[in-house]
């Protein structure tokens, strides 16, 4: 067994994949993420206009 593929880079690239191809999880940007919040405002403000009816 190669030893570059117990790297764990390779791991912690497995499971970005994974999570992006099959978990439903979509790639943040660092440029939008608020550390403070600990949230991207761009996705919440995305999320909130498409799920919530304007009243």
């Amino acid at each position: 067994m190669n030893n570059n593929n117990l790297k764990e880079k390779n791991f912690e690239e497995d499971i970005e994949r994974w999570l992006l191809k099959e978990g439903g999880y979509e790639r943040g940007f660092q440029m939008t993420y608020n550390k403070d919040l600990a949230l991207d405002t761009i996705v919440l403000r995305d999320f909130i206009t498409a799920t919530q009816p304007k009243e």
